[in-house]
């Protein structure tokens, strides 16, 4: 992300369009793209490697993806089956992500049924965004998310689990975009018995 927080990979891909000059072809009508169907049989990821950082957060937040492995198979324009995606990787603290599900973004409507897991991502790196939002330090603390997301008929249903546990905050800091709200009270409030703090949060629409 750059320091306005725009994503620098949609600014690399971007295309300007021409105008459209004499002799020129003009783009393609639906009923003429049908005519040239996609098909993509299968895409396979092996030991993959994604760097992030984030400068539009003082200091910058930088975090890598690392063993990115799994597949996306049986995409087509044509067949209404969805595609099967499946892919694992690891984040840093030996933290887990998993994907797994069908999607069918080429035929018609977008069709997406797919579940996604983060277990035990180590929140202290992430401490800038506390700090920013929340007015506090990160002092430790790890995040697991458990998210179930359906887009059918163009409606979406989804479900988002978060559990933060052990999750603390440690020294005050000034900042403008800060919450005023009583943001320590508020974890204590939440937090169980064993430290955990569980959200359920469904979106529909």
């Amino acid at each position: 992300a750059a320091s306005d927080a725009s994503i620098n990979l949609l600014a690399a891909v971007k295309r300007e369009e021409p105008a459209p000059g004499p002799g020129s072809r003009r783009p393609m009508p639906p009923a003429a793209a049908a005519e040239h169907p996609v098909r993509i049989d299968r895409v396979v990821v092996r030991n993959g490697r994604i760097g992030f950082l984030d400068r539009s957060i003082e200091p910058n937040y930088a975090v890598t993806v690392s063993d990115l492995a799994g597949s996306v198979a049986g995409m087509s324009s044509r067949e209404k089956e969805p595609a099967a995606v499946s892919l694992t990787a690891r984040l840093p603290g030996d933290s887990a992500v998993s994907v797994a599900g069908k999607i069918q973004p080429l035929a018609g409507d977008l069709f997406l049924d797919m579940k996604a897991s983060v277990k035990g991502l180590d929140l202290t790196p992430a401490s800038p965004y506390a700090e920013k939002y929340l007015g506090y330090t990160a002092h430790k603390g790890r995040l697991s998310l458990d998210l179930d997301y359906l887009i059918e008929k163009r409606k979406l249903r989804s479900q988002n689990a978060f559990t933060l546990d052990q999750f603390t905050l440690g020294e005050r800091v000034e900042s403008p975009t800060a919450t005023k709200l009583p943001v320590k009270f508020a974890v204590a409030l939440l937090r169980d018995t064993s430290g955990k703090i569980r959200i359920v949060m469904p979106v529909s629409g």
